[in-house]
């Protein structure tokens, strides 16, 4: 009697569903990417002050910022193997923060999916120009 005989059905269809249901490994690993849209600036700020408020909220956790022409930087983090790059745009009302590429971090552009880290790597970078931008504003 071979092992498939041994197995009760209900259990064998138990099993079936669960490895179609439950995610794959590299499910787990991936979230789905969440852009910054449309975050409030303080009044009173112009766009160059904006712009090196971005620029140093950028550097606060090492990711390289560079003007791709006004109220548009394109921001560079590599972290080990790994290298997020996003687009921020901005006017003195509002900044978004956009995935524009990336390197080994299993992005899925079918599913707007991205390596788990990335989203907190962006709201980490959105605090740190927040916070710039306050002190810009004082």
């Amino acid at each position: 009697m071979n092992l498939i005989n041994r197995i009760p059905a209900s259990a064998a269809l138990l099993a079936l569903l669960l490895a179609l249901l439950l995610p794959s490994d590299a499910d787990a690993r991936t979230r789905t990417i969440q852009n910054v849209e449309n975050a409030p600036i303080p009044a009173g700020l112009d766009m160059k002050a904006i712009g090196d408020a971005i620029i140093d909220g950028c550097s606060t956790r090492n990711w390289q910022a560079s003007l791709v022409e006004a109220g548009h930087m394109q921001c560079t983090l590599y972290i080990r193997d790994h290298m997020a790059k996003v687009d921020i745009r901005y006017d003195t009302e509002a900044f978004s923060i956009t995935y524009a590429d990336s390197d080994n971090l299993k992005y899925d552009a079918e599913k707007n999916k991205i390596h788990r880290n990335y989203n907190s790597w962006v709201q980490n970078l959105r605090g740190d120009i927040n916070n710039e931008l306050l002190k810009a504003s004082r």
